[in-house]
């Protein structure tokens, strides 16, 4: 093993790859997060983020993902599919609204937020390859 990788270097290479790939913008009162995952059209994940006047946090898709799975044919009503994506959602913390993937959080938990829901929009989007 190389006597130069240990734990912290590993860490550290995997955040320098997390930060030199990641990329936010502001669009008007939204952020727009392009994260370095990627879903099933090798496309960047990209989350949108607005903030209320309430000071709320509100993570969004945009509809992207299930937009995307209707396309592919799938129904997401079908008696199949329908508790499997609440489970999904569940499991995220995300609600849907208008073919909307949702998630609330607070600044402290923005981080790990964005990454539940890149991983629910992964998975989600996996259900149309079957």
């Amino acid at each position: 093993m190389n006597k130069f990788i240990n734990s912290t270097t590993l860490k550290n290479q995997y955040m320098k790859w997390i930060k030199d790939n990641i990329k936010i913008n502001q669009i008007n009162k939204f952020f727009e997060i392009t994260t370095p995952f990627l879903d099933i059209y090798n496309d960047n994940i990209q989350i949108y983020i607005k903030i209320t006047n309430s000071q709320e946090i509100v993570l969004s898709d945009d509809s992207y993902t299930i937009k995307n799975i209707k396309m592919s044919g799938i129904n997401i009503s079908n008696y199949n599919i329908k508790p499997l994506l609440k489970k999904i959602l569940a499991q995220y913390d995300i609600t849907l609204n208008n073919d909307c993937l949702l998630s609330k959080s607070s600044f402290e938990t923005l981080p790990q937020k964005i990454t539940s829901l890149a991983q629910a929009i992964i998975i989600l989007e996996n259900l149309s390859t079957f």
